[in-house]
């Protein structure tokens, strides 16, 4: 009866040896699996935040080049007007100096 009990106590000791390891190894694989998790969650929000950057930057120097053409359009608009009215005054100062003359 004692062997039987002492029997019954190992088998119980290495079962328990066995669920220890059996936990341990299950512990060492849901922890490798969390963090090949975490691994790809940080590469693809990497990445999207790469391509929201470039998506942002892109936007950014269409606006620019759309700022500059406006810019560009203002001044040549600009320029036409200040050459028109040279020439205005141009003509009125050849008149005056003319009317001057005679």
């Amino acid at each position: 009866m004692a062997l039987e009990a002492i029997e019954t106590i190992r088998r119980a000791e290495q079962a328990a040896d066995q669920l220890e390891k059996d936990a341990a190894a299950e512990s060492d694989r849901i922890i490798q699996e969390a963090r090949q998790r975490a691994e790809e969650l940080f590469e693809n929000l990497t990445a999207e935040s790469r391509r929201k950057a470039e998506e942002i930057l892109n936007a950014a120097g269409k606006q620019a080049d759309r700022i500059i053409s406006d810019e560009m359009l203002q001044a040549e608009y600009e320029t036409k007007i200040l050459k028109e009215t040279a020439a205005h005054k141009e003509k009125e100062a050849v008149q005056i100096i003319l009317s001057e003359l005679y």
